[in-house]
């Protein structure tokens, strides 16, 4: 009998004893980081929208407001303390 392999993101999340992590952008998904593969590029657009004035930073996804991106150094975190969302 072959057993089955658990996805990577439930692997690393389920070793911290965490549960699974939801994807930082705010669509629900589980992410073994901060963001599910490829959602780091949609939160970055968001930002930049809001940046330009396209966007209200109301209409911004709860998770991406949370104080736990602005830490760190990437690209994400510099828009975020630059706006101060």
């Amino acid at each position: 009998m072959v057993a089955k392999r658990k996805s990577i993101a439930r692997r690393k999340t389920s070793a911290r004893g965490t549960g699974v992590r939801l994807c930082g952008c705010g669509c629900g998904k589980p992410a073994a980081r901060t963001f599910a593969q490829g959602h780091d590029a949609k939160a970055k657009s968001l930002l930049l929208k809001v940046q330009r004035g396209e966007l209200k930073a109301s209409a911004l996804p709860s998770a991406l407001r949370s104080p736990d991106l602005k830490k760190g150094d990437g690209l994400i975190a510099r828009l975020l303390r630059k706006l101060e969302v």
